[in-house]
């Protein structure tokens, strides 16, 4: 026989808590993703706006700069056209560059000055006149192999810190002199490839030349322009000298939060000739290149945002993490403090039922589970010694296999208009049921709620009541026999309750006449007694009464 209600099966209750609690720690967790994605997001953007506004700053701040010195190269050129009637010498350029402040128009400039084309057969005469104007012995002097070309520095100022380059022919090295032929076939200024220069030794390959051609149709309006590269018509070059540290100096790298690099990627190209901030080999996320052109040549730009400008981002993710990750703790533990607290609940209600489950077995009283579906359920051992049947023709029928056909629609409405009240059935009438046999026997049911796990039963208590019935109606024909000869003695018989009031009066009394005091003993059963009698009456009564 298996137990009406099985406590020992696993907690039916935690499948669906489980999955709730695990469908709210999903959503949290995707709500918080999506909201950290979200800043991470507009993290983003905002270090983008900021990587690409310095990054357009500063392209433009090199551009600004470097194109600043060709006003330079103009007005030392200047300076020599307009002096050129007569004789140009040492005095005339330093009283025209004193009327210029070089540091302030043009900052990070090292100097300006003038290059002459000058014929190898009057090199000597060159240096003898050089010697002249600086008081002291100023010869040429070459970087390599010269092949007969001479573009000598004869000017420049500030003269201190310059003197180094005064009397050096820069056709002797290649990258100044492929600069100097290409400003005589466009007639514009143009910069060399990065260079090492002897005012800035330290500077290896950072520093350039900035060459404007003068030629003598600079010199008279009349005279035509010459053709493109007619080095004999080209008397010189206006130049300034650039070191690239000191031209950027100012441009504030630092306060840009970005890495930069700077490489000349004129074919041929030239390694990184400017580098500013800590550069990263891979991973950063806001990088980009913008190229320049820069007096007949091509920069390339590189940045990099500095791995420190996150702290300018609006948010913080590590703290929307930590938020995120705190509200999905709590979310978890309130759904396990729920879900344990129903399992408790759940435990506690199987056990009161395991407790009583004993109690109902060992019942004289028939005990059935039915189901929402009106399914049998349970039944206890005392089900099968009431109806005949053996328990598993029982599980999972009808609870109207017990009702005699002829009630079985009527209490299938009655089953189902249930309201879940604890009572008794047919309340004030006998019930009956029906043996497997055939025949049926009266009974008395009492409904109860019960909830086990999330599923709703009726409990069904059964009491067969067939030999109460038959006491009953013993009693009952007992009971009109004694009225049928108590009719039948010529004496007046009557009963009397506890409360001594009149019950029962035989039909002899009928005899009596309506006005004889003695039928108000129906009323008032004493006062019909005359005084001496009534303390052997009451003696009487009181040992009929025991």
């Amino acid at each position: 026989m298996k137990p009406l209600i099985q406590p020992s099966r696993p907690f039916l209750a935690k499948k669906p808590d489980l999955l709730l609690a695990f469908v709210l720690v999903c959503v949290c967790v995707l709500v918080s993703a999506l909201a950290i994605s979200r800043l991470h997001e507009s993290n983003r953007q905002s270090l983008q706006r900021l990587f690409d506004g310095n990054f357009e700053r500063i392209a433009d701040g090199v551009h600004e700069r470097v194109s600043l010195y060709e006003y330079g190269l103009l007005g030392a050129r200047g300076s020599y056209v307009s002096n050129a009637v007569l004789p140009y010498t040492l005095s005339t350029y330093r009283r025209y560059a004193a009327s210029r402040n070089i540091d302030k128009e043009f900052p990070g400039a090292r100097g300006f000055g003038l290059i002459f084309n000058v014929a190898a057969e009057d090199v000597s005469r060159f240096e003898q006149d050089m010697s002249e104007e600086y008081g002291e012995q100023k010869l040429v002097k070459n970087l390599n192999d010269p092949r007969g070309t001479y573009f000598v520095i004869r000017y420049i100022e500030p003269y201190a810190r310059n003197v180094q380059a005064v009397g050096l022919n820069i056709a002797s090295e290649p990258s100044r002199l492929k600069a100097a032929i290409e400003s005589v076939k466009t007639g514009k200024a143009t910069i060399t490839a990065p260079i090492t220069v002897v005012q800035a030794t330290d500077q290896v390959s950072a520093a350039f030349l900035l060459l404007l051609p003068i030629q003598r149709h600079h010199l008279r309006s009349d005279t035509p322009a010459p053709q493109f590269g007619d080095l004999g018509q080209t008397l010189g070059w206006s130049y300034a000298v650039l070191v690239f540290g000191e031209i950027v100096k100012n441009l504030d790298f630092e306060a840009s939060q970005l890495a930069v690099r700077i490489s000349d990627v004129t074919d041929p190209a030239a390694p990184v000739f400017f580098s500013s901030g800590q550069w990263q080999t891979e991973g950063a996320e806001f990088a980009g290149s913008k190229r320049l052109a820069v007096f007949g040549r091509t920069w390339q730009m590189d940045a990099q945002l500095l791995p420190g400008a996150t702290a300018h981002a609006p948010y913080d993710l590590s703290l929307a993490i930590l938020m995120a990750a705190l509200f999905s703790g709590l979310v978890v533990a309130l759904s396990l403090y729920i879900w344990r607290a129903k399992r408790r609940a759940f435990n506690e209600r199987l056990y009161e039922l395991a407790l009583a489950q004993g109690i109902i077995e060992g019942s004289p009283i028939g005990q059935l589970l039915v189901d929402a579906q009106g399914k049998i359920a349970k039944i206890n051992r005392r089900v099968t010694e009431l109806f005949g049947y053996q328990v598993d023709e029982l599980i999972g029928q009808a609870i109207e296999r017990l009702v005699p056909a002829r009630h079985a629609v009527k209490h299938m409405g009655y089953r189902k208009s249930y309201d879940g009240q604890k009572r008794q059935m047919a309340q004030g009438r006998l019930v009956t049921g029906l043996h497997r046999a055939g025949h049926e026997f009266p009974v008395e049911v009492s409904l109860t709620r019960l909830e086990v796990g999330q599923q709703g039963y009726v409990l069904v208590s059964v009491l067969d009541v067939s030999e109460r019935t038959r006491f009953l109606n013993q009693l009952q024909q007992s009971e009109s026999k004694w009225r049928e000869l108590a009719n039948c003695l010529p004496q007046l018989t009557w009963t009397m309750n506890e409360e001594m009031r009149i019950d029962f009066l035989n039909e002899r009394w009928g005899s009596l006449p309506k006005e004889s005091g003695i039928r108000h003993m129906e009323e008032h059963f004493y006062s019909a007694i005359v005084p001496e009698d009534l303390t052997m009456v009451r003696s009487a009564v009181a040992k009929a009464s025991v």
